[in-house]
């Protein structure tokens, strides 16, 4: 069994938090997914999005 196998993908999920109502909708969740490398998908909530305060 290889303890120091190299990693060259993988996958993992990423919640943003904090951003301002008029940023949150599925387009701007992908532009900010894909600073981060490849986007699979984009998991979205179409409820009333919140802040907190």
């Amino acid at each position: 069994m290889a303890h120091n196998a190299p990693i060259h993908r993988m996958p993992f999920w990423i919640q943003l938090w904090g951003l301002p109502l008029e940023y949150q909708n599925p387009t701007v969740a992908r532009r900010l997914a894909d600073t981060a490398g490849r986007v699979i998908t984009v998991d979205w909530d179409d409820v009333f999005p919140e802040t907190s305060s």
